[in-house]
């Protein structure tokens, strides 16, 4: 026989439900504009946790239903709503609440690292760990470079989870801290090969596909790892074009992110899906960097069943 629910239904005013904002998304307008005019119906029974731990201790916050709550507490804050109640701390409100939410629709990513940190996932705390190391902030908005004492901001939060995984794909599913260290790797390697200290500007060094293409070649070639010099080929390689001449470049060339793009169009005839362009780039910059390296300086791919990308 199935345990009972652990928790009691209240009828609770809107004002007294709390909002964490650590682990609520902010509702768009198109999402609040559902609710007006309001509709009893759409009030239905909101899931929260009466929270047993941290600085919210006895707050109790919705799981399911914040957005109803939100419309109800700047329009009409003395509503009753019908609250079912549990009691939880707070890491496994926030895992809840992140998994709810997954499975209802689907989260940007970095709403999904938002709640993830907060339930201390260790993919998103890996993440966190390098962001922190390299001093950027996490956004859901565009990337800057930061400087001057100001932090940068960082929004390619998918391509860093995709990241954090293939690592442990190859090396361990517990390797998180490996992964974190690769990470802070990569994002050093494209934030010294495209600097950009005090420009407001979008970030070339945190471009999606720049970083898994950077990802990409640090675990397909290990070697060039903690080299200086191998890893300052691999930055002109990145940053400019080293072959001949082309009808899109001349050797010589600064190569952005947009221009690999551009060469990858060029040679398959498609821009890719956001996965695999940048591991198509990673080889592309390879390629580059082979065509003006001495033999020994070349970098050899490894073996199929070791790369963190099939050959």
């Amino acid at each position: 026989m199935a345990d009972a629910p652990k928790g009691e239904m209240r009828l609770m005013r809107a004002r007294d439900l709390y909002i964490i904002r650590a682990i609520q998304r902010e509702p768009t307008p198109e999402r609040l504009r559902d609710f007006d005019p309001w509709d009893e119906e759409q009030a239905g029974i909101i899931e929260a946790a009466l929270l047993t731990d941290g600085k919210y201790k006895r707050r109790v916050h919705p799981i399911d239903g914040g957005t109803r709550v939100l419309v109800k507490q700047q329009t009409d804050p003395d509503y009753i709503f019908r609250v079912w109640v549990e009691e939880m701390p707070y890491r496994e409100a926030a895992r809840r609440f992140g998994k709810r939410n997954n499975n209802q629709k689907k989260p940007s990513p970095f709403y999904r690292y938002k709640v993830g940190v907060q339930a201390e996932e260790e993919g998103m705390l890996a993440i966190k760990r390098a962001l922190d190391a390299v001093g950027v902030m996490p956004t859901r908005g565009h990337s800057s470079y930061g400087g001057n004492g100001v932090a940068g901001d960082f929004s390619a939060i998918q391509a860093a989870e995709r990241i954090i995984n293939l690592w442990r794909r190859q090396h361990g599913e517990d390797e998180y801290e490996a992964a974190s260290d690769h990470l802070i790797w990569t994002l050093t390697m494209t934030r010294e090969a495209y600097p950009q200290h005090g420009d407001p500007g979008i970030a070339d060094a945190h471009d999606g596909d720049i970083i898994q293409a950077v990802a990409y070649i640090g675990q397909n070639y290990p070697e060039i790892v903690g080299d200086e010099d191998a890893e300052q080929r691999v930055r002109h390689a990145l940053t400019t074009w080293l072959r001949a001449r082309t009808p899109l470049f001349v050797r010589g060339q600064m190569m952005r992110p947009e221009n690999w793009r551009q060469a990858l169009v060029k040679q398959t005839g498609s821009v890719g899906g956001s996965m695999s362009r940048g591991h198509q780039i990673g080889a592309l910059i390879v390629t580059n960097h082979n065509s003006a390296a001495r033999p020994k300086q070349r970098l050899m791919r490894v073996p199929r069943k070791t790369a963190g990308v099939p050959a």
